[in-house]
């Protein structure tokens, strides 16, 4: 009996040590319950392009996007989130579902960029010209309030249409913080800048726009100065927008108040943008040696370079060596080696490398040329014009009326129509144009 309040003590003893050794693994494993990473899943929904599996990520991570897809007949332009361009830095708390965008690989498009000026990188888009921008997912930053997308400090209109590249940047109202009494904040030195374009590339009177970063982001003067080495080529202004004055090249140095640099080289150009070419007529007397002379040539813009690269081109009938000529130097009209009622010719010069309007010349025919050809089609009509001069027909070969019908429509002016016969003639058909002066003429009339 001694000894039974002793094992009773020890069998206490016992079960404390048990216990607490449950309790101790309970809470390791809540620990490691508790401790294990949320993880999110990444869809991707291609539009019609090639497939993209659906990847997780770890709370809080940033997207490693896979490669992009391809989809024919169009190309690339991002992923969109809720019908929004979202942001490759975006940080994930949460399933998403992303969508392909695309546009036509044809169409005229402009790249916009947006720098959310959050120590996140930028994200550039292209447009379609004279669509809007969608407005994309409002970025984050720590201690501050975004203020909105701004182009060339003023806030951007999404409602405006694209006309040419655009960067917008994030602006932002930084939290107040409390005054700490009889602390001096420290100064943090700059240590870099650096733009977002090494080169720019702009035509005479056009503008462009390079963004300066000061490094580290939290530096304390971030104050930067412009400068360009050839203001009689291109300026430059307090906030980085670049003028093209003239053609040439000059270089473009920002600098911050410690002396750091960064430069890009701007290469003016002054190319052709259009052409109108006009004649003093549009209609070509044939063989008389009469010639139709260029009324004048109208380069936009009136000083562009390349003027010098000038030659006329034309396309008619029958050939280089058919019913109409070309001086392709001076761009003179003339009549060709063969008469033909049916001369119609068209006219442009290149200047620059750029093309001009087509400019359509008729060709008369003039009753002072014997052996005039015209070749028709059968079941065809074509209006001839005898250059201003009445003229009445007679047919020299007996069978002209089986096979052509003729009609004057007015004055010179006579419709030739061919019947619709599956076979024509065996030889050119032959009419007499006899003028009321008593002037003949032959008329051999084709049919192919």
């Amino acid at each position: 009996m001694e000894n039974k309040p002793k094992e009773v003590l020890k069998n206490k003893k016992l079960l404390y040590i048990v216990g607490g050794a449950l309790l101790l693994l309970a809470a390791i494993a809540a620990f490691f319950f508790l401790k294990k990473e949320k993880t999110y899943t990444i869809t991707f929904d291609t539009d019609g392009g090639t497939v993209i599996e659906q990847i997780v990520v770890k709370d809080g991570e940033v997207v490693d996007f896979p490669e992009d897809p391809t989809k024919e007949g169009f190309k690339f332009n991002g992923w969109l989130l809720d019908g929004q361009p979202f942001a490759p830095s975006a940080e994930i708390t949460n399933d998403i579902k992303l969508v392909a965008s695309w546009i036509p690989e044809d169409a005229v498009t402009f790249k916009v960029t947006f720098m959310p000026d959050n120590g996140k990188s930028s994200m550039e888009i292209e447009v379609e010209e004279n669509d809007v921008v969608t407005i994309p997912l409002r970025p984050t930053k720590a201690n501050a309030t975004f203020k909105g997308w701004f182009l060339d400090g003023e806030e951007y209109d999404f409602t405006q249409p694209v006309t040419k590249d655009l960067i917008l940047v994030a602006q932002w109202e930084e939290a107040k913080k409390e005054e700490k009494k009889d602390e001096t904040p420290a100064n943090v030195e700059v240590t870099g800048v650096t733009l977002d374009k090494t080169s720019l590339a702009l035509r005479k009177g056009n503008t462009g726009t390079l963004v300066a970063t000061v490094l580290p982001a939290n530096a304390s003067n971030k104050a930067v100065t412009w400068s360009s080495s050839d203001t009689s080529v291109a300026t430059v202004n307090s906030k980085g927008v670049v003028t093209a004055v003239k053609t040439g090249n000059a270089v473009i140095t920002v600098k911050t108040a410690n002396g750091k640099t960064a430069i890009a080289n701007v290469s003016v150009t002054n190319p052709v943008v259009s052409v109108t070419l006009t004649y003093t007529r549009n209609i070509a007397y044939l063989g008389e040696g009469n010639t139709v002379p260029v009324k004048s040539v109208v380069v936009n813009p009136p000083d562009a370079e390349g003027q010098d690269d000038k030659k006329f081109y034309g396309t008619y009938h029958y050939g280089q060596n058919g019913c109409m000529s070309l001086n392709q130097t001076t761009g003179t009209i003339g009549g060709g080696a063969t008469f033909r009622t049916d001369c119609v010719g068209k006219f442009w010069v290149e200047v620059g490398g750029v093309k001009s309007n087509e400019v359509e010349v008729t060709g008369e025919m003039k009753l002072s040329h014997s052996n005039w050809q015209l070749h028709m089609n059968t079941n065809e009509t074509k209006n001839v014009y005898f250059g201003g001069v009445t003229a009445n027909f007679s047919a020299s070969s007996y069978d002209v009326p089986k096979f052509f019908t003729f009609d004057r429509s007015s004055g010179a002016f006579v419709n030739i129509t061919s019947k619709n016969l599956t076979t024509g003639p065996g030889s050119p058909l032959s009419l007499q144009v006899k003028t009321p002066g008593g002037q003949h003429e032959g008329l051999s009339i084709f049919i192919n």
